[in-house]
């Protein structure tokens, strides 16, 4: 990875650039609305089968845990992949192999 230090000691990376794909998140205890953050070329799938990371993180959510309660709206939340039930990628790029 390409790094550049400036004269005092700062270490410059590479920004990683990402796509945000809204998703419907099922778990176990209710509804979560919001964005996940893909590197490109990648998928909401590859994120889920990363073993490496137990959390898919999640922006500008909104979680629901039944009817009856308000909906609650949080920026950030890391949910535990053993937690979810199943997720519907709402606007995710159609990436076909060889493109």
């Amino acid at each position: 990875m390409y790094e550049r230090t400036d004269e005092n000691g700062k270490v410059f990376t590479p920004r990683v650039r990402t796509s945000h794909v809204e998703v419907e998140i099922i778990t176990i205890q209710g509804l979560v609305h919001g964005y996940v953050h893909l590197k490109p070329e990648k998928r909401v799938k590859d994120e889920l089968n990363n073993t490496q990371e137990p959390f898919l993180a999640v922006t500008d959510a909104v979680l629901r845990t039944d009817a009856a309660s308000p909906p609650r709206e949080v920026g950030f939340l890391a949910v535990n992949k053993r937690h979810i039930v199943s997720v519907v990628p709402i606007d995710e790029p159609n990436y076909r192999a060889g493109e």
